[in-house]
């Protein structure tokens, strides 16, 4: 979480609005509390899987953050989501993009875009390799989520560059489970900074 927030540079900070994407039992929340006097976070979990995780991790949030007013968090879907994407300026997806396809992490950054627009910017996780490759299907209880999702640098590069992004690595990790976790911060590409557009 450290690392994830060092990404993020001068924006990690008081005041700060974030949106927590894939946040489990919320807890980066937990690590903003003890660092932060003034936030606003907004984590959010999939729901429908065979074993309900998403449901139960947001169940378990809700009751560990009842009594503060700075913590909402919900599934993704809800009417809470489109909220936190027009008022946040930071989305973070820790160990989100290692779990799904090229399609979906697509759609994700698509559906964030508007928190970029206004010059805010993205922080994610992603397994990156020679070629290719997703392993162990039915992850978390959802079929068309893996074990580990691998990307290569061109098809990291090809989608930063239809969607207009500037990626900067900012630093790694590895997590318990052994696995490289490279960190990335999206935002505006510095023509589109200029413009507004």
């Amino acid at each position: 979480m450290a690392t994830l927030s060092s990404a993020m540079g001068p924006a990690f900070c008081d005041g700060m609005q974030v949106l927590d994407y894939g946040c489990g039992a919320a807890r980066y929340a937990h690590f903003l509390r003890q660092r932060l006097d003034r936030f606003t976070y907004f984590g959010f979990e999939r729901p429908g899987s065979l074993v309900k995780r998403g449901e139960r991790s947001i169940d378990a949030a809700k009751a560990i953050f009842r009594d503060d007013d700075r913590v909402h968090v919900d599934l993704i879907g809800a009417s809470l989501e489109a909220l936190a994407i027009e008022r946040a300026n930071i989305a973070l997806l820790g160990s989100v993009f290692t779990h799904v396809d090229l399609d979906e992490m697509r759609h994700i950054l698509t559906k964030l875009m508007p928190i970029i627009s206004r010059r805010g910017q993205i922080v994610f996780t992603i397994f990156l390799a020679d070629e290719h490759r997703l392993e162990d299907p039915g992850m978390y209880g959802f079929h068309d989520c893996y074990g580990r999702s691998f990307f290569t640098t061109s098809q990291l590069a090809s989608l930063a560059s239809a969607l207009a992004l500037r990626l900067t690595e900012s630093d790694s990790y590895v997590a318990q489970d052994g696995n490289l976790h490279r960190v990335f911060r999206a935002d505006l590409l510095a023509s589109d900074a200029k413009t507004g557009g």
